[in-house]
């Protein structure tokens, strides 16, 4: 049975033979465990890796080299993955480096977003504490030269107490108007950014600040611009402002050319709102209070919904004039246009009037309410979806077709003209009284109706009464083209 100790291989007197030419260690003395001093005990030698290389040149199958490589043969399994020695220098695997963390573009991104969106929520949350510079707007429109210079004389703020009033005079090249309605309650600011060139401009530039009461405290700002440019290529002055109506406003007034308006949406009733512009738009989101009015020129007027305790005023020229949300008002609704389309998208409702003008454009109208409804073009399309008065209809367009549906009211005045373009006109069922319809080079049609008494009936003309006559009273005109008519609402 052989010896399970490896140790007890280097006693036997083989080990000490050097039969392949294989110069043996000099014996050294063997004690057994009792007999071992310290005297004898030895350091091992130091390990080194090129042993394995050197000995193995020994052919010799009882050499140190051989007898070794058999034990290393024998203890692999358990003892390669422990120590080096046990692997030739040539089978040492190259070292494994260290994993590396995988760098994720988008966590990281992700970091950076959200630190980004928290840093500007606390911005603006506290933007209308700040005073800062009114920020440059315009978007597209024209901006002065790179070489253009602040104005100083004009503060960058200036604090009011509850009302404003806004005039510039002479000439601005263009610009922006903010109003930012604040939940403060006193306490507002005007905010100002305008650049001049030719510097030489300031010259004739000044701004004066008037405080009076007129219906509370009111801050009335003019500033007033060279009233002409000797360059009109080069010469140019761009004026940014923003003002932060404070919560107890009543009054607004601003009077600007050249100057896009932009209007934020109002927090509570601001009952006298006035904004004027020239060659510039305006753009007003939702509003209550008790008057309102809107005029620009060569610009599009853009409204949400608008609440009024008296009358809306809305005036254009040459550019759209479109409502997006609901209007109403006690009075009277007024949308004045020319050379430019009107539409409504949500209803038209007062108690007492509404009243659409355009010319050389289209009119779509969704809804239109009042006792009294006129709807007027000229070279334009009209459509009108529904209207309900309860006293009277009046619309009138010229060589473009008319397609309109009038309901609810039996006794209604109904009158609708237009001249070298087609009418096509519902009306209510219920409707009572005499009708006239005609055409020249056209003819007239009504669809089919048991309660009609004709006294004219033919192709160009159609005159009678329907259930019997009654209070109302419908006209329908045209010329060069054809009249259609049905009493079908419901």
């Amino acid at each position: 049975m052989s010896n399970s100790n490896p140790k007890s291989f280097y006693n036997q007197p083989d080990y000490n033979t050097s039969g392949s030419g294989y110069s043996a260690p000099q014996p050294q003395a063997v004690h057994k465990p009792d007999e071992v001093t310290s005297a004898d005990l030895m350091p091992p030698p130091p390990y080194s890796p090129g042993q394995t290389s050197r000995h193995s040149e020994g052919g010799g199958s009882s050499g140190y080299g051989s007898v070794r490589n058999s034990i290393e043969q024998q203890q692999h399994g358990l003892l390669a993955p422990a120590s080096p020695r046990n692997v030739n220098q040539t089978d040492v695997p190259p070292p494994v480096p260290a994993p590396k963390r995988n760098w994720n573009p988008r966590k990281n991104w992700c970091k950076y977003i959200i630190a980004a969106l928290l840093l500007w929520l606390v911005i603006y949350m506290y933007s209308d504490k700040l005073k800062f510079s009114a920020p440059h707007h315009g978007g597209s429109r024209q901006q002065c030269n790179r070489n253009s210079v602040q104005w100083n004389d004009m503060p960058d703020t200036i604090d009011f107490g509850d009302n404003v009033e806004l005039v510039i005079e002479g000439r601005v090249s263009n610009g922006l108007v903010t109003i930012t309605p604040l939940e403060d309650r006193h306490g507002g600011t005007i905010l100002s950014d305008i650049k001049v060139y030719p510097p030489s401009l300031q010259e004739d530039m000044s701004f004066d600040v008037q405080h009076y009461d007129n219906n509370g405290d009111t801050t009335k700002l003019t500033i007033y611009m060279p009233q002409q440019f000797d360059d009109e290529s080069e010469d140019c002055i761009n004026v940014n402002m923003e003002i932060r109506l404070p919560y107890a406003a009543n009054r607004l007034f601003v009077d600007v050319k050249n100057m896009d308006v932009d209007v934020q949406p109002f927090v509570k009733d601001v009952n006298d709102v006035e904004i004027k512009t020239r060659n510039a738009r305006i753009h007003f989101e939702h509003w209550s209070g008790e008057s309102l009015k809107l005029s620009t020129k060569n610009g599009e007027i853009k409204a949400g919904r608008l609440t009024s305790g008296g009358s809306v005023y809305l005036k254009n020229a040459n550019a759209l004039v479109h409502l997006a949300g609901d209007i109403s008002a006690k009075k009277l609704i007024s949308v004045q246009n020319s050379n430019g389309a009107v539409e409504a998208m949500g209803s038209l409702r007062a108690d007492d009037t509404v009243k659409i003008e355009t010319s050389n454009a289209y009119v779509k109208l969704s809804q239109l309410f009042a006792d009294y409804v006129t709807v007027s073009n000229a070279n334009g399309d009209m459509q009108v979806d529904y209207i309900e008065a309860k006293s009277q209809v009046l619309a009138k367009s010229s060589n473009g077709p008319m397609s309109l549906s009038v309901g609810a009211t039996k006794n209604n005045q109904v009158k609708v003209i237009n001249s070298n373009a087609r009418i096509d006109l519902h009306m209510t069922e219920e409707f009572e009284g005499s009708f006239v319809m005609s055409t020249s080079h056209g003819r007239v049609n009504i669809e089919s109706d048991d309660s009609i008494d004709y006294q004219d009936n033919s192709d160009y003309l159609k005159r009678g009464t329907r259930k019997n006559g009654g209070k109302g009273d419908l006209v329908v005109q045209t010329s060069n083209d054809d009249v259609f008519v049905a009493f079908d609402i419901k």
